[in-house]
């Protein structure tokens, strides 16, 4: 993947967070939306690792690993990152909007090519990142265009 496929516009996509609050898919009661002053705090928000963001309060088949073999593993694993290059609307009534996940970026193109980053950085993982062109948060978009099929197909 050249440079020009990773420009990433970064206009500014806040305009619109914490507007509508939704519950966890998760079913907790827990609300996705927390104020943008409670996640300003000084030091990290409290659940920042916690299961679903990090590795502490792991839950199913991951409960009883330790989380370093879980980091070893999946730093190992053959992974492509696809994020939809239109996929940075934050007023989406399903993006999550918790402390936490704000702290990974403002939407989910955003959180995508941190996350990507952050392996890369910190674990040396050999993970390839995809940008699916016109794509916004849609499955059929991302994976039926270009940027999806060289992902699953790896031409």
């Amino acid at each position: 993947m050249n440079k020009a496929q990773h420009k990433i516009d970064h206009r500014d996509h806040n305009q619109h967070r914490n507007q509508h609050p939704q519950q966890r898919p998760d079913n907790t009661g827990q609300p996705l939306q927390e104020s943008a002053q409670e996640c300003k705090e000084p030091a990290p928000h409290p659940q920042y690792n916690q299961y679903r963001y990090g590795l502490e309060n792991l839950e199913g088949y991951a409960a009883g690993m330790d989380p370093e073999q879980l980091r070893r593993q999946f730093a190992a694993r053959d992974v492509t990152y696809l994020v939809g290059e239109l996929d940075t609307r934050t007023d989406d009534p399903t993006l999550d909007r918790s402390c936490p996940a704000q702290a990974q970026g403002p939407n989910r193109r955003e959180r995508g090519i941190t996350f990507w980053n952050y392996m890369k950085l910190r674990f040396q993982a050999p993970h390839r990142f995809d940008i699916a062109p016109g794509c916004g948060h849609a499955a059929v978009c991302v994976f039926s265009g270009p940027a999806g099929v060289r992902a699953v197909f790896r031409d």
